[in-house]
């Protein structure tokens, strides 16, 4: 059966997370621990990170590279199912959130398997096509900042294997992507925001629009868009 599309109201999404959560405890206590930074709504949802921990136990990489790391939720959900001969690359401009996710890392036991870069996403996307990783990463996993999300898929793009995977969130960026809402609209929907974060966050929508456009006429990658969470975009390099 088939036929019209879910109403994802606050109702359905406590349903689901009643029927689907299986968080584990290194995430719950991870997620605590991010509770108390005021920018805690930049981690992705535990339905995100059990999902992506599903793609990883379906995939088996051992190649995989992270843009945007915050403080470790998303890759401690992958790190959790990886193989045991894996490796991670996470890359991040943070130190203050990072040290979180390294701390949550060694408690996992996978802190020795995670190589965590400290400089702009390019320039650890670069370093690793320098040392010899183009075309030979499974996964590639990008969450940062959006101005630069075409930037980071065309490197990205570069170090994936073909039949690789590369998923990038906040492509629906909070329902404000559709080309009918204004940037009144959007600078009233993050006014509780200072001015100055509402004209970053205002830009970043046009950027996720553009973005999503652009990769809609990409043929070298199949693509698949859910809204799960603040909505991922899937590729799989053809």
């Amino acid at each position: 059966m088939s036929g019209g599309r879910l109403n994802m109201n606050e109702e359905l999404y406590t349903y689901l997370d009643s029927v689907n959560d299986r968080e584990p405890p290194a995430l719950v206590a991870l997620r605590i621990d991010t509770e108390s930074d005021p920018r805690k709504n930049m981690a992705i949802h535990p339905m995100q990170g059990q999902f992506m921990g599903v793609m990883v136990q379906a995939l088996q990489p051992r190649k995989i590279v992270e843009v945007g790391t915050f403080t470790g939720y998303s890759s401690l959900s992958m790190a959790l199912e990886m193989p045991d001969d894996a490796r991670m690359w996470c890359f991040d401009i943070s130190e203050d959130w990072t040290a979180l996710a390294k701390k949550h890392w060694q408690l996992a036991g996978l802190d020795d398997r995670i190589d965590l870069r400290l400089a702009p996403g390019t320039d650890s996307l670069q370093a690793l096509i320098d040392e010899g990783h183009t075309g030979t990463v499974d996964m590639v996993f990008i969450d940062a900042d959006k101005p630069n999300y075409t930037n980071y898929f065309e490197l990205g793009l570069q170090l994936l294997r073909k039949g690789g995977v590369m998923i990038v969130d906040n492509t629906m960026f909070q329902e404000l992507v559709p080309l009918s809402v204004s940037d009144e609209q959007i600078r009233a929907y993050f006014g509780h925001y200072p001015d100055e974060t509402v004209e970053e966050l205002t830009h970043s929508v046009h950027c996720i629009r553009a973005f999503n456009a652009q990769i809609h006429k990409d043929e070298r990658v199949s693509l698949a868009m859910i809204p799960v969470g603040d909505g991922m975009t899937f590729a799989v390099k053809r």
